[in-house]
């Protein structure tokens, strides 16, 4: 029986063993689409040298997998949360193989850690300690620098206090003072008062009911006045002048009074309707007749916004859509009233 036993282990020594197989990874806990590196090149090959590794072979528990390579390094990134079995093969010159895994827990990426100050105050001390009513207080701030920032010296902050009941004692201490409550952050962005002023046409915009009706009267009513104080030979240059000037400081100004508004065409941007009018005017003469049907034209054109001006409002950035649109309600208005004056039917 023994000598069974014998042979037995004698037969199994003899039989050549399988290379040791090992896995490890940079990060067992990656966020979804996180780049995992897996490295096997702690596995070894046994029997002193002739079970030298030659393959390497990856799954990643997903349903992905590499081939058989030469390199013992892989990289994964999972496209999914969950727990993942991970593992590679490993193989030796004679055929012989071994494995090892680990488990991948993906999830969200975790939140930024929340970094202390730089600087850290420790200690204030007041000179005097005590001070009086309507006495100058000296304050000396210690501060901790942690070695990411520099430390300087800055003037004191400013106070205001309730009127303090003894202060017609003038032995008596002044209460601790308190501070002033910090500013409200703006919930929009601001916008300069130029940009408001040029948006609005000085201000037509606000009028009511209506305001885009009265940005178009009132670059009727001020082209009718620079117009007659013009020679008949500079009437269409100055038109011109008059729609390019309010187009090009127009675009900006409505651009900054949109997003102040937080809107991409809010009603009281005039500007546009100012330049679309006078190119709807641009070689029209000085009648009321010819005024009044450009007015009209221009006006009824910007409200059906006939094809492509609806597409010309998403133009970007928001000043260039708010007043190219109006400047297609203007050239559709240009044409026609030419061709009304042309034909006789308005003088």
């Amino acid at each position: 029986m023994w000598a069974v036993a014998f042979t037995m282990l004698a037969v199994a020594a003899a039989l050549p063993e399988g290379p040791t197989a090992r896995l490890t990874v940079d990060n067992a806990y990656p966020a979804v689409g996180e780049v995992v590196h897996f490295n096997a090149s702690a596995s070894e090959g046994h029997d002193a040298g002739n079970g030298r590794i030659v393959a390497y072979r990856f799954s990643f528990g997903d349903g992905q997998a590499t081939g058989w390579q030469s390199s013992p390094y892989a990289e994964h990134a999972y496209a999914a949360e969950g727990s993942y079995a991970a593992n590679v093969t490993v193989k030796d010159n004679r055929g012989e193989m071994g494995s090892a895994s680990v488990t991948i827990q993906v999830g969200t990426p975790p939140p930024p850690p929340v970094q202390a100050p730089d600087l850290v105050p420790i200690q204030v001390q007041l000179s005097p300690a005590a001070p009086r009513v309507n006495e100058s207080v000296n304050a000396t701030v210690v501060v901790l620098n942690r070695g990411g920032d520099e430390a300087s010296a800055a003037p004191g902050g400013a106070y205001h206090g309730p009127p303090n009941p003894t202060a017609g004692d003038p032995g008596a201490v002044a209460p601790p003072p308190a501070p002033l409550p910090p500013p409200t952050p703006s919930a929009r962005p601001t916008r300069p008062y130029w940009a408001w002023t040029i948006a609005t046409f000085f201000g037509a915009g606000t009028l009511k009911p209506g305001p885009g009706t009265w940005g178009s009267l009132g670059a009727l009513l001020t082209w009718a006045l620079i117009g007659r104080a013009l020679p008949p030979h500079w009437l269409i240059p100055g038109a011109l002048a008059y729609c390019a000037l309010a187009t090009a400081i127009g675009i900006p100004a409505a651009t900054l009074t949109a997003r102040a508004c937080k809107r991409d065409d809010p009603a009281h941007v005039v500007i546009d309707e100012v330049a679309g009018q006078m190119l709807t005017l641009v070689a029209a003469p000085l009648t009321w007749q010819a005024q009044i049907a450009g007015f009209v034209l221009f006006r009824a054109f910007d409200i059906l916004k006939p094809p492509p001006i609806r597409r010309l409002e998403r133009l970007r950035p928001e000043g260039v859509g708010i007043v190219v649109d109006d400047l297609g309600a203007g050239l559709y208005g240009f044409i026609v009233l030419q061709l009304l004056l042309r034909f006789g039917i308005v003088k």
